[in-house]
């Protein structure tokens, strides 16, 4: 992403109360000091994961051979059950032939959940559904929004956030609405092609490199393309749905009106061309 970035919000151990503000806003905002005491920091090694749970079977992506670039999109991979010591050793150094997304961490991998800390400034209830992720060098999915609110919190490695407000989907070039993926975009954020997606050089987002100890906050509909530039481990939580917030509005509104309008169209087309 060549373009200047924007400021990204920041904010040193919130309190639920200096947090509330940036939760029901559109953009990103990193967190910092909030996990320090969370013994996942300073416990979580290759070799301790491979202590507590080596013959976990989990869920993971295998990536195809086709992209040596890393990047993959989620969907055209095939996820398979895997021992959890497969995944371990791309903390390692080892290729990245697979990518743990957010494995359900009291489901698949118990042994690893009195680790993962609590957020002080989030309600308990909303942080039961805590996931583990783990990725090799040079791994980074596709530009895409989700319809939940989320917390990324790097555990060790480095990882670099490219983001966009929802107000910029014009800009990002989202997939068809009838896609198997209407929330990506088909624009790659590190190596645009602006000769295809000319639009793109008018964006305006944020570019955050995430430390260990450090999270991010991305509300419902921020567009985001994930970037792993050192082996990496990250917990995530999804807080929910802002139904009220005016970006997730204008998400629902533009879906809804994507669907009437293709369905009038496929009406026109039908009427203009009656079967006989």
């Amino acid at each position: 992403m060549n373009q200047v970035s924007k400021p990204v919000d920041r904010l040193e151990r919130p309190t639920t109360a200096e947090f509330q503000p940036y939760a029901s806003a559109p953009r990103p905002l990193l967190i910092r000091g909030a996990a320090e005491r969370w013994p996942a920091l300073t416990e979580w090694t290759p070799d301790s994961l491979a202590a507590k749970s080596r013959n976990a079977e989990v869920p993971l992506m295998k990536l195809g051979t086709g992209n040596p670039d890393g990047r993959f999109f989620y969907g055209e991979e095939t996820v398979g059950m895997s021992k959890f010591s497969e995944c371990l050793e791309l903390l390692s150094g080892a290729p990245a032939r697979v990518y743990m997304a957010g494995v359900p961490i009291a489901i698949y991998l118990p042994a690893l959940a009195d680790d993962v800390g609590r957020l002080e400034f989030v309600d308990d209830k909303k942080q039961r559904r805590s996931q583990l992720w783990i990725s090799g060098t040079g791994s980074r999915g596709p530009l895409h929004y989700d319809l939940d609110n989320n917390i990324h919190v790097l555990i060790s490695g480095r990882k670099r956030f490219l983001m966009f407000e929802y107000s910029q989907s014009r800009n990002l070039y989202p997939c068809s609405i009838l896609s198997a993926n209407p929330h990506h975009s088909r624009v790659d954020a590190v190596h645009p092609d602006t000769s295809r997606f000319s639009r793109f050089r008018q964006q305006q987002g944020y570019d955050v490199t995430l430390h260990p100890g450090e999270m991010i906050y991305i509300p419902t509909g921020c567009w985001h393309q994930v970037i792993t530039e050192a082996p990496s481990v990250a917990v995530n939580f999804w807080l929910g749905k802002s139904l009220f917030r005016r970006s997730t509005m204008r998400i629902y509104l533009s879906l809804a009106l994507t669907v009437m309008s293709s369905s009038w169209r496929a009406i026109r087309r039908r009427a203009r061309h009656p079967r006989r």
